[in-house]
């Protein structure tokens, strides 16, 4: 009887090591290699909801980089089942919103969005996708709205400054984006998005060689990027 109580001793040690294991893989590492750990863990718990959200993550991550769609129905899957064990996680309701905006569903996601700022509403990250969800979807006075709140909350994000400053440019008023343009390049220098965006306004300002030089500095920072280059190209100005 001991070494049956021994045995099975090491046995129940064993799994739990290799469940720790996968567990620590699942919320660590990324890939297929991740996904079949967070997949074994839940397989013991379907209930943990720190792993539903990390496999959503891989799904979502997968479905970017090899292009594949199909993993995005998977994240979203897994964070509807981690919404009805956590419903008032803004966390994974604003992630859920992520993936839908991934996919191309504007709608849902700004659903999703104000449902996680209805949960945090000072969260500026929350309010700032929503922004720039509104913008994709062209109702740019709520984009604008979001933004605005965005850097009453948080001054120095320049995220805050870009998005609202797209809006602008975006809802035809491209002098009020070139202020907010020149706000976030100021607290980031080299911000991507703001070089990229100020370009555009200086380009929709017919101030070309200001926009040129914009274009330029953020293809120093993304040469592959194809906006970038056939902005340059219609700009008559070689990458």
């Amino acid at each position: 009887m001991y070494r049956s109580f021994f045995a099975i001793t090491i046995i129940c040690a064993a799994g739990s090591a290799a469940f720790a294991d996968a567990r620590f893989t699942c919320l660590n590492l990324e890939g297929d290699k991740a996904i079949q750990a967070c997949t074994s863990v839940l397989a013991v718990n379907r209930n943990d909801v720190e792993v539903l959200d990390y496999r959503a993550l891989h799904y979502s991550s997968k479905a970017y980089n090899e292009k594949n769609r199909a993993y995005y129905d998977l994240a979203i899957a897994d964070y509807n089942e981690a919404i009805k064990i956590a419903p008032f996680n803004a966390t994974l309701v604003y992630r859920r919103g992520n993936v839908h905006r991934d996919k191309g569903e504007i709608d849902l996601a700004i659903s999703d969005y104000s449902r996680a700022i209805e949960l945090e509403p000072k969260d500026w990250v929350f309010l700032n996708s929503r922004g720039y969800a509104y913008t994709e979807r062209g109702d740019y006075l709520h984009a604008i709205a979001d933004f605005a709140t965005v850097i009453a909350l948080e001054p120095t994000y320049p995220s805050g400054y870009t998005g609202r400053a797209w809006a602008y440019l975006k809802a035809g008023q491209p002098a009020s984006g070139l202020v907010d343009a020149e706000k976030s390049l100021t607290i980031r220098p080299n911000e991507f998005d703001a070089l990229r965006v100020r370009g555009l306004i200086f380009e929709a300002l017919n101030r070309r060689e200001e926009a040129i030089a914009d274009f330029r500095r953020a293809l120093s920072q993304r040469s592959y990027d194809d906006e970038i280059k056939g902005a340059l190209k219609r700009l008559g100005s070689a990458p």
